[in-house]
This record gives structure tokens, sequence and C-alpha cells, in this order.
């Protein structure tokens, strides 16, 4: 189980900084604040997507403090894995490889 929970939260702190940037620097420099927006809005209802609907799916349920949560977590996690995979080759196949866009801050 540690394994699995280690290498996804290494996967996530890898790519969660690199995302956002794409996202920011896909969007003309007058609607970052609306594409940064998006991007938080679709990340917390992933997660609350997650969090609601993958423990009945997979079977695990509320149990005492310090119980185990059971096969179902291995389910979920590989629910996660198989996911992840999926939106890492949309993401290969649908982004372009333009020019970045350079953003220059500050007034003056």
């Amino acid at each position: 189980m540690l394994p699995g929970i280690t290498v996804f939260g290494l996967g996530i702190a890898f790519i969660a900084a690199p995302v956002t940037s794409a996202v920011l620097n896909a969007v003309p420099e007058e609607r970052a604040g609306a594409a940064s927006g998006t991007n938080n809005a679709v990340s917390r209802i992933a997660g609350l997507l997650a969090v609601a609907i993958l423990p009945p799916l997979t079977g695990i349920a509320m149990r005492s403090a310090g119980a185990p949560l059971g096969p179902g977590f291995a389910v979920a996690v590989a629910i996660c894995a198989v996911l992840c995979l999926a939106g890492s080759i949309l993401a290969m196949t649908t982004i372009g490889g333009g020019a970045p866009t350079v953003v220059r801050g500050g007034a003056g």
C-alpha cells in the first residue's frame, strides 16, 4: 500500500506546477485569471468526485480507527492509475508543442 501512495504523491508533486504553467501559458495574458480559476475549479471538482465516488464504487467503507481499508483500496488505486494513464495519453496527443509564451510582469 505504501509504495503505491508514495508513487502517487510524487507524481502529483511533479505534475501540478507544470500543468498549471501549461494552462497559463496557453492563453493570452488578459485571460490568465480565468484560466487559473478554471484550472483550480476543475482540480477541486475532480478531487471531490474522487472522494465521493471511489469509496462506494470500490467497496471502501468507513471503519473504526486503525482498521484496514480492505481489498477495495487496491481497486481504487488501480482505477486512479488507469485514469492517470488515460489523462497522460490524452495530454500527449492533444497539447500542441508551440513556442512558449513570454509573460512580462509588472506595471511600468
